[in-house]
Order: structure tokens, then sequence, then C-alpha cells
């Protein structure tokens, strides 16, 4: 064979991978989709993304899909965690069709932590809210303080893996908010978010407030509605308030979980929820046999209410606490959507 069909061969070749490969990474160029993060956990990846529309997400790891159920904005999924060399592909599907595509080198994944914005506006209880926060960072997330002039649209709310509203008054927060911000929180949750609620955050989410016996609802500012029920208190079995006075005091009180479990508790005027559908009871007031802990589905997203405060330690004994924060943390981990 002469050097010259040599060459020619060795020219076909080249051109030919060159072309495969433009190919290759035209149809999935290197690139992330907006708030991209993975976090590890163990043998898993826990992998959220963010679509300007409603999209059904879904991964592509090692020739394995993994997709979601529906269409949402905030895309949550685990998929197994691999050192190898390799590619990520992220696929979006819009009514069936492609929407969109991205290619992301796994050896450029940066593992990071799950995220946290707490409230710490007006109404909220500051106590409460740097409590939580610590309570948080001991579980692995990262924390930042909201105040309303940090979410004027609904993207800014996406860096978050959940959003936290303390203890305080609901009714104050309603106040500090408007309208418009907080229809921006129950869309960042219908569109797969998640939302924790403590106390006066818990009545903030609920559809009706009970306080004092008087019920309270969208006339009264109470439009965020992510729970259909009632939160009503505060309950005088355990605790009576009186909203004019400054200081009220926090009672310790005894909670059952839903596994059997008994702790001990800070109670400081917080609600109780009448049952409705689709909601599952975490933890019972042991005093009156009624919800203090509930979780739900809203929409595409994930809710969790305490009229109790999870953040405070009574000082019961350590045991205890290390044993009520082992269940915690079950489930505030399926509240980020891991």
């Amino acid at each position: 064979m002469s050097w010259i069909k040599i060459i020619a061969i060795i020219t076909i070749l080249i051109v030919g991978f060159s072309i495969f490969y433009y190919l290759v990474i035209s149809s999935n160029p290197i690139s992330k989709p907006p708030n991209f993060r993975v976090t590890i956990m163990g043998d898993k990846m826990f992998v959220r993304w963010s679509s300007n529309e409603s999209t059904m997400g879904s991964i592509e790891i090692n020739g394995v899909m993994y997709n979601e159920s529906s269409e949402k904005m905030l895309h949550k999924l685990v998929v197994p965690y691999t050192k190898k060399e390799g590619h990520m592909r992220i696929l979006e599907l819009k009514d069936g069709e492609e929407y969109s595509s991205y290619c992301v080198d796994l050896s450029d994944v940066e593992n990071v932590s799950l995220t946290a914005g707490i409230y710490a506006g007006y109404g909220a209880d500051t106590g409460s809210y740097r409590m939580l926060s610590m309570l948080l960072l001991n579980m692995g997330f990262d924390t930042q303080f909201l105040i309303p002039e940090n979410f004027n649209r609904l993207y800014d709310l996406f860096n978050f893996d959940i959003i936290v509203f303390p203890g305080g008054r609901a009714d104050h927060m309603i106040s500090g908010l408007s309208r418009e911000q907080i229809d921006i929180i129950r869309e960042y949750v219908a569109v797969g978010g998640s939302y924790m609620g403590v106390c006066a955050g818990s009545y903030f989410a609920s559809n009706y407030t009970v306080w004092h016996g008087a019920e309270y609802g969208d006339e009264s500012g109470y439009v965020l509605d992510l729970y259909s029920g009632k939160a009503v208190g505060p309950i005088k079995e355990i605790g009576d308030y009186d909203t004019n006075t400054i200081h009220n005091p926090q009672y310790p009180t005894n909670i059952t979980w839903y596994n059997g479990e008994k702790f001990n508790v800070t109670y400081w005027g917080g609600p109780y929820f009448t049952p409705v559908d689709n909601v599952k009871v975490l933890a019972i007031y042991d005093k009156v046999q009624k919800p203090a802990a509930i979780k739900f589905q809203y929409k595409n997203g994930r809710v969790m209410l305490f009229g109790f405060h999870p953040e405070f330690d009574t000082h019961y004994s350590q045991e205890n606490r290390e044993d009520f924060l082992k269940v915690f943390r079950v489930e505030i981990l399926w509240l980020a959507g891991t």
C-alpha cells in the first residue's frame, strides 16, 4: 500500500472521528442546568436543578435512566454515586417532547451541603430562627436567613432545598410580607420546593387559624393555604397564652411519635392540627391526643408542620433529646426530597 493511500485513510479516520465527536457534543454539550447541585450521601447522589417551565426530569448515568413521576420546575432525583469518570446526562421532557438536555462531567461534580432558607423577617422570633439554624447546621445543612427583601421573585427561592418559617407571630408575618411574596412561597412549594413551619410558621401556612376560639382565614390574611385544615391554639391543657403579653412562658410537654416513642418537647403556644385527608400524623400531644406534627405533599412539593418547637431542648434528658433528633433527621431529609 502506497504512502499516499495510508495518509488518505488516516485523514478519513481523523475527519470521521471529528465529525462524530462534534455531533455528540453538539447534541449533549458539556453544561449544567440552572441551580445544579449534588449532595453525596453514602452510595447515593442527591441531584437538584431547576427549569424555567414545568418539565419531567430524567438522569442517565452508567446507561441507566432515573425518572421523575411528574412535571415540575424544581427537580430532585436520587441516583447511585459513582467515582468513575464519565458523564451524567440530564434530560427534560415537556408534554412528551424533549425540552432541554445537559451533559455534566462527573469529574467536575462538587459535593455540596443541603440548603435551608430560614425566615428572619418581621414576626419571626429571634431565638427560634437562630436555634433552628443551629439545629439544621448540626444536621449538615447550610443555612441562610431570609428577609422579605431576599425574595421578590420565585427564582430567588430556587437555591434552597427547604424554607423554614419559625416561631413568633403569624399575624406579624402576614403584615411583614406582601401578598405577592406569600404567593411566591406557595408557588415555590407547588413546583417542587419544601416548607417547614414551626408554631407561628404552622399557623401562617394553614387555611384557617383558630386562636382562643376565634377563627381567622383569608379575610385576615391567612392566604398561604398549604395546609387545608385548621391550626388550633393555644392548647390550654398544656399552657395558656395572652397575645398582648410580651413574654409568654415555655412549657415542657410530652408527645408520642408515630412509631410509639415518647419525647419531652417545648410547647410555646403552638397549634394542634385538625385531621384532613392525605396527611401523615408524625406525633400527637399526650395531654389532648391531638396531632402535634404532620407532613404531606402539596402539589409537587412537601410540607412539614410542628405545633411544638423541635429546635429547643427541654433538658429532660440527653438520651431523650438524642433519640428525638434521630427521628427528626429522618423527616427533615424526607422534606428536602432525598
